[in-house]
């Protein structure tokens, strides 16, 4: 997506635009439900949160943003969790400018500082790129740029290898909008938008499944709308691979 300034970078579920690193879903203190329900996954939260600090360090970005659902308890979170995630946002701030577009998860998020802020929920525009979580209408600004990003629905798909194993992967979903739709709620929009779906940067939150039917049905008003249709995009795993055969509900194979 070279003409919206966008790169994916390599094995990981995030992206460069310019001077921003954007990532979707960190769902800060899931580890803490899924250890009530007996599953032991503390090792693999600390190393998502090293992670992004280590990706941060690398890409040296001037501002990160992160497209909704920082924190995962909607409300009610004990205040350990609320400590943890401040924690890593100070921590994260100190080496770039944090802007936090807010999903269904965040509302009461707190945050530290004058280097981390809330956006609208609606989405920003920095440049000809626009990020908003994707669980509610983004703005007509958001609609005029050449890239809208999004996140919520945790793309994956299940991959079948070459002796026939399964397996799910996380996923980029890409497509353009349907002109009629688009205009139609949008007068104002940029007919040649292209959307972008995020993976889950958190590996523990699960996913949609695009290769399962109504089982991977992208949600939220972008494709409740019609504007945006997956069967007219593109899918491709963190690696770069693309995937092709997405009628088939036995799972994906890589392409070349």
């Amino acid at each position: 997506m070279g003409d919206a300034g966008i790169k994916f970078v390599h094995g990981k579920p995030a992206l460069v635009a310019g001077g921003v690193l954007a990532v979707a879903d960190l769902h800060l203190g899931i580890e803490r439900e899924l250890d009530a329900k007996g599953l032991r996954v503390g090792g693999v939260a600390e190393a998502m949160k090293r992670g992004l600090v280590e990706l941060v360090c690398a890409e040296k970005p001037e501002k990160l943003v992160i497209v909704g659902d920082a924190k995962h308890h909607i409300r009610g979170a004990p205040k350990i969790e609320s400590l943890g995630v401040k924690e890593l946002l100070a921590e994260l701030a100190a080496l770039a400018e944090v802007i936090i577009v807010p999903g269904n998860h965040d509302a009461g998020l707190e945050v530290p500082g004058a280097r981390v802020s809330v956006a609208r929920g609606s989405g920003i525009r920095i440049g000809g790129v626009a990020f908003a979580h994707g669980h509610a209408k983004p703005s007509p600004e958001a609609m005029g740029a050449d890239c809208l990003v999004v996140g919520h629905m945790h793309p994956c798909v299940e991959v079948v290898d070459e002796r026939g194993q399964k397996s799910v992967e996380r996923a980029w979903a890409l497509m353009r909008a349907g002109k009629r739709a688009l205009l139609g709620e949008y007068p104002e929009a940029n007919p040649g938008i292209r959307l972008v779906v995020m993976p889950a940067f958190n590996p523990l939150v699960g996913g949609v499944l695009l290769n399962r039917g109504k089982e991977g049905a992208l949600k939220g008003p972008l494709f409740r709308s019609g504007i945006f249709k997956l069967a007219a995009g593109e899918i491709f795993l963190l690696d770069g691979s693309g995937l092709s055969g997405l009628e088939s509900p036995s799972g994906l194979q890589a392409g070349e």
